[in-house]
């Protein structure tokens, strides 16, 4: 029997494993449309930056969709050190406060499902970053 490796509760990935400047020249676009993996949803991202005119992620697992849109708040929100703390590990990881701030750009799905975590963590960001809903064997 085959072991199930990925699905619908999959731990998310906080950020991309490979080196998007080498990959992303190679990755399939056609009249400016992209479709990827959300995973860390560092592809979509980087795709905006290279002119994607529509860009569509899918993924198998809630918990890198709802990653990928929290991300995107962030970066709409944040600038770039305040996105910096939130998103990598260290004492301002995933602070609940920000989250708060963000949590009007997201939808009812996705704060469900974070909200979920914080609840988890008694709202502890650091708690929440280093979580089974994120994989980070490669951090």
């Amino acid at each position: 029997m085959l072991k199930k490796r990925y699905g619908f509760k999959s731990a998310a990935y906080p950020f991309t494993t490979e080196n998007l400047a080498d990959l992303f020249p190679n990755l399939p676009r056609i009249n400016g449309r992209v479709l990827a993996v959300a995973g860390s949803g560092d592809h979509l991202f980087e795709a905006i930056l290279h002119g994607a005119s529509s860009i569509v992620g899918f993924d198998l697992s809630s918990n890198s969709l709802a990653w990928v849109a929290l991300k995107r708040a962030a970066i709409l929100k944040l600038d770039l050190k305040e996105f910096y703390r939130f998103a990598v590990p260290g004492e301002s990881a995933l602070s609940y406060e920000v989250y708060k701030g963000l949590r009007s750009l997201l939808s009812d799905e996705v704060k469900f499902l974070i909200d979920e975590q914080y609840v988890a963590t008694n709202e502890d960001g650091c708690l929440f970053r280093s979580s089974a809903f994120f994989n980070t064997k490669h951090e």
